[in-house]
């Protein structure tokens, strides 16, 4: 299915979509978005919105770190996000609100426009991943406001990919500047050790990832299991009983190898609980949806 687009009050074919050539969104590559998954609900018309509020916040807070206005930038959203979702029948949807900057590069009165893209997606099931350490690190946070969701940070995540394609690997993972595991270009990273789960904290210059947040909570709540933030050499991951990553995207993704390297005994018994604790609370709500859900009707199929 194509991207269908939603701005200033109604739905677009991609074509109709006009972007300046000569703004500053599309020479300079300034804007935010964020990456929200609507999860229709098991025998029902309706879709899950996975935390949709913590998804508003962080895109108003990438707006004002860019130096972006967006006064309406709530309403705008949940209206795109319900006139896509009013008659969409897939199982899952990829809803993309972005806000860019259309005239007014710098100094002088910012001008912003903001569209809500959606297109179905396939869910990546469990299917692992090979992964390999790229060999371009990541970009300091002393050098952007990493808390926020810059767009035009990934033409450079694109690089990486592009070097963990050609190794014929699925993703890369970045490395900060020091030299410690960062994040993956649309991922957080997690290394199970001894009943422990460990990631990079967000000081590391990494997305402050809402995936990661509610990952987090369910290995609390749900299995006892404690999480450490601290930073983490590319060999611990290699030593880890298990690695997995979180993002709107991947879900909760089981990474089987790094570099060709198997991790573990090639299992990953937790990883699986918690990809499957988080696609129910997702999908049907249980035991709780994560922080922020939001429920919206959607189109009924055909007969």
């Amino acid at each position: 299915m194509n991207a269908r687009l939603w701005s200033a009050g109604r739905i677009l074919a991609p074509a109709e979509a006009m972007v300046p050539l000569t703004g500053d969104a599309t020479l300079r590559g300034i804007s935010v978005f964020e990456g929200l998954m609507a999860y229709r609900r098991p025998g029902s018309s309706s879709y899950a919105v996975v935390s949709l509020a913590s998804h508003l916040t962080r895109l108003r807070q990438s707006a004002a770190l860019m130096r972006l206005p967006a006064a309406r930038l709530t309403d705008d959203v949940t209206a795109g996000v319900r006139a896509l979702l009013a008659d969409e029948t897939a199982d899952q949807v990829y809803l993309r609100p972005t806000v860019y900057l259309a005239h007014g590069y710098c100094g002088g009165e910012a001008q912003t426009s903001l569209f809500v893209s959606a297109r179905a997606v396939e869910s990546p099931g469990g299917r692992p991943f090979d992964c390999v350490i790229s060999t371009l690190r990541h970009v300091p946070p002393s050098s952007y406001p990493h808390k926020a969701k810059v767009a035009a940070l990934y033409a450079f995540y694109r690089l990486s990919r592009i070097e963990a394609a050609e190794a014929g690997a699925d993703e890369a993972i970045l490395l900060t500047t020091e030299g410690s595991v960062a994040e993956t270009p649309g991922a957080s990273v997690f290394a199970i050790k001894a009943g422990i789960a460990y990631t990079p904290p967000i000081a590391a210059g990494i997305l402050p990832s809402i995936t990661r947040a509610t990952a987090i909570e369910i290995l609390a709540k749900q299995f006892t299991t404690k999480t450490v933030e601290a930073n983490i050499a590319p060999e611990f991951l290699a030593d880890a009983d298990e690695v997995f990553l979180t993002g709107t995207m991947d879900e909760i993704r089981h990474v089987r190898s790094i570099g060709g390297q198997p991790i573990g005994t090639g299992a990953a018994p937790l990883t699986s609980r918690l990809r499957d604790a988080y696609l129910q609370a997702c999908r049907k709500g249980h035991p709780s949806p994560p922080a922020g859900t939001e429920v919206f009707a959607g189109g009924h199929r055909g007969s």
